[in-house]
């Protein structure tokens, strides 16, 4: 948010002080209140401290892990998409081509064995993947991603931190056909969000998109499938698809703030 700020650089400040309307206005990568302090001094006790506790109340110091947030989604499995938190999925349509199992937790050690396991409806194991986490921190993102599957039902993701289970998550995987409701062509389907691009192409192909004044912005080669394109689009794009022998095969528009699925069927 612009002018954000009620506060200036070299500005003092009292306890109960609004010093801003959001917590984060500028360059960063979460959205979050940030602070710090520039004194050479530790304002907690112990024995790290020569002064006095410079906190009105001071909060506990932990390391303990805590999972934040978890969620299943069908966005690009990529860190730019999680970090605004990506809608829930809670159905996997004929369109979606992957299905993302995400985490965002606290204090997460070098060595913790970090895992998910997909449940098909029979409770079978579809897929498993484990890693270490490998390095030590208080802020990490981490996520597993699996094509769809072409099972119907109710499946479920169970993620788990050393063997032990931290959460669960269901979805439901809708029944599809090969083919679209005409019987033709499949589909081209396109969905943005802000400066990403997911497409599914039947065959291979080109995406390029236009601004308002019809410059060319992007001319990206698309292949058979699901891709995920990220840029810097122009608020109204103009996204034209062409089959990889110069053929348009559809046009549509689509703003940034957009985010519908744009179903855009062969001419």
């Amino acid at each position: 948010r612009r002018k954000s700020a009620t506060v200036r650089i070299g500005d003092s400040v009292r306890k109960g002080q609004r010093m801003a309307f959001i917590g984060s206005s500028g360059t960063s990568e979460d959205p979050h209140l940030h602070f710090e302090v520039w004194l050479n001094i530790d304002p907690f006790t112990g024995s790290c401290s020569s002064r006095s506790v410079r906190w009105d109340d001071q909060p506990d110091y932990t390391s303990t892990y805590e999972l934040l947030d978890a969620d299943v989604t069908t966005w690009p499995p990529l860190l730019d998409t999680l970090r605004e938190r990506p809608p829930s999925a809670s159905s996997i349509a004929k369109g979606d081509t992957s299905i993302t199992f995400w985490a965002l937790q606290r204090h997460v050690k070098p060595t913790d064995r970090l895992g998910v396991t997909w449940l098909t409806p029979d409770n079978e194991v579809w897929f498993r993947y484990e890693a270490d986490a490998g390095m030590e921190s208080t802020y990490f993102y981490w996520w597993s991603w699996i094509q769809r599957p072409a099972i119907a039902g109710l499946w479920k993701v169970e993620y788990r931190m050393n063997d032990t289970i931290v959460t669960t998550r269901t979805f439901r995987v809708l029944q599809t056909v090969s083919v679209d409701s005409n019987g033709g062509t499949p589909a081209i389907e396109i969905r943005r969000f802000g400066d990403v691009l997911r497409c599914t192409m039947p065959e291979d192909g080109i995406i390029r998109v236009y601004d308002g004044q019809g410059r060319m912005v992007l001319n990206h080669d698309v292949r058979t499938g699901t891709n995920a394109i990220i840029a810097e689009l122009p608020p109204v794009a103009l996204i034209e698809v062409v089959s990889r022998y110069g053929v348009i095969l559809a046009r549509t528009i689509a703003g940034a703030a957009s985010v519908s699925e744009l179903e855009l069927m062969r001419k």
